[in-house]
């Protein structure tokens, strides 16, 4: 249901040169017919591949902002949170596929549990695996034992893989409770801003939510996962996939960004260097591996 007039659920969508996906991601929002009252806002980073002809053709009621540079995901999304008063904000990549009764189970959840700050439906691969990015705050343990690291991929039931991507829960058929989710379908109390702020645009698109979780939850919030809404996610990040030598770039310095401001804020902390180094050493490494992968024209919303 949609009305300008009594909108529950924004919908924030951050578009650059995805028309395909954002077109069928539209097209499944509207096809779910979410019962609730909904506005959908799409901030557009100066695409040049139709996009926005898309948009006004076949999506009138959409909100759209057009930015004539790409100012990237957090600044975008920061623009989108400027439009309306609807008490809960719901984050969507462009490359999602919305299922039927995603939105009105996550605004059902929301509005009967108070106590719940944040909240991320179960995110499918396209092949209906579960991404598993409901999961714990990173530790250095996790620069080697990631979502996609090797380890992780060889050894999926060691440790730190375990506990940090929750694997204990993530069959589960009940709601539970994480550190952190992904902006690939967050849903959240618009309230919550009140005391986090909005997104911090010293991120240009990697770690924002990490980091934005993280204040959330420094604020007293609450994030969980409701494996009873399904949304597939068409990610492009997969460890096989060829990157764009910037996102592997904007990737580390998400990473060292999150923990300097939330771990280790000395500047002559040994720690922070050892990070810097680290960190700096394996996106050298990453982007030597990455000429040698075949080419993937999807490109993250950025």
């Amino acid at each position: 249901m949609r009305s300008p007039k009594e909108t529950c659920v924004s919908i924030l969508i951050v578009n650059y040169n995805r028309r395909e996906d954002l077109e069928r991601c539209l097209h499944s929002i509207y096809a779910a017919e979410p019962d609730v009252f909904y506005q959908i806002v799409v901030v557009d980073n100066a695409s040049n591949d139709g996009s926005v002809a898309m948009i006004k053709g076949s999506y009138p009621t959409v909100v759209l902002i057009e930015n004539e540079n790409n100012v990237g995901l957090v600044k975008a999304y920061n623009q989108a949170l400027t439009v309306g008063d609807s008490k809960y904000v719901m984050l969507l990549d462009s490359d999602t596929i919305v299922e039927e009764g995603a939105v009105s189970r996550q605004y059902a959840f929301l509005d009967g549990n108070p106590d719940v700050t944040v909240l991320q439906p179960k995110l499918l691969n396209s092949d209906g695996t579960n991404q598993k990015t409901a999961r714990m705050f990173p530790s250095p343990a996790n620069a080697l034992f990631g979502r996609h690291s090797i380890l992780s991929r060889r050894f999926p039931r060691n440790p730190w893989t375990t506990r940090y991507l929750r694997n204990s829960l993530h069959e589960s058929k009940e709601p539970y409770e994480v550190d952190w989710v992904s902006f690939a379908c967050t849903m959240f109390r618009r309230s919550i801003l009140d005391h986090t702020g909005f997104f911090d645009e010293d991120y240009f698109v990697y770690w924002i939510d990490a980091d934005w979780c993280k204040r959330v939850k420094d604020a007293g919030g609450r994030v969980f996962c409701l494996p009873s809404a399904t949304v597939h996610h068409l990610e492009s990040n997969q460890p096989h996939r060829k990157k764009t030598p910037r996102s592997i770039v904007d990737f580390h310095h998400g990473v060292y960004l999150f923990y300097t401001k939330h771990y280790v804020k000395s500047v002559l902390h040994p720690m922070r260097w050892a990070a810097g180094l680290g960190l700096s050493f394996r996106a050298l490494l990453l982007l030597s591996q990455n000429q040698f992968k075949p080419s993937w024209s999807v490109r993250r919303n950025a």
